[in-house]
């Protein structure tokens, strides 16, 4: 049996894990030698898509992993079922008697630190960290391409201004967002996003729901996305090869791998899901992705920010409130 302590102290770890507008879609049950963790249905947008909370919930067992690690324990996520469900229940175990490498403690700090950072990026970026980011270790099925060409990072930039733009002029994709953005002017949130990380030049005094539903210009933040995308010095995709719940898991898991990777290169992220979701943008996703046999699951952008108090914490939701016995 697995000390209730030390699973409460390894499940705060897990979430830290970036989720769609920080909506942590997390639940976990705690069982003998392990946990079953699953998605919250109070915590999904009407709209979904469901496979960008799966991806998120990847990354939140990846971060399971880094803090089992450093106390001796090695994880394992039993065999998946192909079709995803919203319901469908992931199995962890932790096994004892691993020796944490010179590696566990880092990658449990980086985890800890990783923060988005919407602002602009420098242009370049610092000695060996391409060669850093070159070297993650992918999951099984899963692939992570990195795109520095000015070309081509170009055409990230018009799919992330394209996504954005989408996203601000359907209504239904507002509504579905306005529930996770919030100011000074709304009540406490453990979940969603600060204005400020997203449009710093926006007042604090207006309620977050109010600016996307009213006041938010697609226009401009479609524009705004392609300058932050087409500034940064380092783009990148991961992709799976199955379009199925045990690719979107493993994606997710080599997402969060890549970006604690980046923390500890000491760069900043900032994600696009827009892309691999909406069907006019995925194929020219896929054609920067390498054209690889699979499919796109995210666009990202790496660099050192230019900005670095937009790298704002977002709220954390309670291991309590996820964790059931």
């Amino acid at each position: 049996m697995i000390d209730q302590g030390m699973m409460t102290a390894w499940l705060a770890v897990a979430c830290l894990a970036p989720s769609p507008h920080n909506n942590q879609p997390w639940l976990a049950r705690a069982t003998p030698d392990g946990m079953i963790v699953r998605l919250d249905p109070q915590q999904l947008p009407a709209l979904g898509p469901d496979r960008v909370q799966f991806v998120a919930l990847g990354a939140f067992i990846e971060n399971l992993g880094y803090a089992a690690a450093v106390d001796g324990y090695r994880l394992t996520v039993d065999e998946l079922p192909i079709v995803p469900r919203r319901t469908s229940e992931i199995t962890v175990r932790f096994h004892g008697g691993l020796k944490p490498g010179g590696s566990a403690a880092s990658l449990l700090a980086g985890a800890r630190r990783r923060r988005t950072n919407r602002g602009p990026y420098l242009p370049g970026l610092p000695p060996g960290a391409a060669e850093g980011l070159r070297a993650v270790p992918c999951e099984p099925a899963t692939s992570l391409t990195l795109i520095d060409d000015m070309a081509d990072r170009s055409v990230a930039a018009d799919l992330a201004a394209r996504a954005m733009h989408v996203l601000f002029s359907v209504p239904e994709l507002r509504r579905d967002l306005a529930p996770f953005v919030f100011t000074s002017a709304d009540e406490p949130r453990s979940t969603g996003m600060p204005i400020e990380s997203l449009n710093p030049a926006m007042t604090a005094s207006v309620p977050g729901r109010r600016w996307v539903l009213e006041l938010a210009s697609a226009d401009e933040e479609a524009e705004a996305a392609r300058a932050r995308f087409e500034h940064a010095p380092l783009h990148f995709v991961v992709s799976s090869h199955t379009d199925t719940l045990p690719g979107w898991i493993a994606g997710g898991r080599t997402l969060q791998r890549t970006l604690v990777t980046a923390t500890v290169l000491g760069l900043s992220h900032c994600l696009a899901a827009g892309p691999s979701e909406i069907p006019t943008l995925l194929p020219t996703l896929r054609r920067l992705a390498g054209d690889r046999e699979g499919r796109p699951l995210i666009l990202g952008r790496l660099g050192l920010p230019a900005r670095p108090d937009q790298a704002i914490a977002s709220p954390r939701r309670a291991v309590a409130d996820i964790l059931s016995c």
